[in-house]
């Protein structure tokens, strides 16, 4: 049971490290987006009516929380579940003598070493699924933002007649 509970860990561990590397994608596109509706806004402001700059306001609305659900995703997550475990680095950190970690885990029978490991990888599993929750939030708002600025583009185009 402690290799197969190992291996689910390891498997999240990969999931957490997915989630770093596509947040690094969704900020890097986030980014972009912000920064070209701000670029668009301040560069054509005399140009546009209400309605565009409205629409300018709301892409770069949408950026800004778009970035703040990936953000979130990346908060590394290091509140304790209530119990001292041998497994969780909080706990582990929190061992203030030189000895002191390895005098708690020394004694410790498997059946209770199996228990530890059972419900770090339980809290391991809400915090990749709150991370993945996020990144969906993220990329369903960045979906809204790409089909906005695609629509505005074409409607400036529209209005200064290609």
């Amino acid at each position: 049971m402690t290799e197969n509970l190992k291996f689910i860990l390891e498997r999240y561990d990969h999931y957490i490290e997915s989630v770093q590397s596509k947040s690094n994608l969704y900020i890097t596109l986030n980014t972009f987006v912000l920064t070209g509706a701000v670029t668009l806004f301040a560069g054509f402001k005399n140009q546009l009516n209400g309605f565009m700059t409205i629409w300018l306001l709301i892409i770069i609305g949408i950026s800004i929380v778009s970035l703040i659900y990936t953000l979130l995703a990346l908060i590394p997550q290091t509140k304790k579940n209530g119990l001292d475990s041998v497994i969780f680095f909080g706990n582990v950190s929190e061992k203030n003598q030189q000895d002191e970690y390895y005098e708690s885990i020394k004694d410790m029978d498997e059946e209770t070493f199996k228990k530890d490991l059972a419900l770090q990888v339980q809290q391991v599993a809400k915090i990749v699924c709150k991370k993945h929750i996020h990144l969906r939030n993220t990329n369903q708002f960045l979906i809204v933002q790409i089909g906005l600025v695609t629509i505005w583009i074409i409607i400036f185009f529209i209005k200064i007649k290609f």
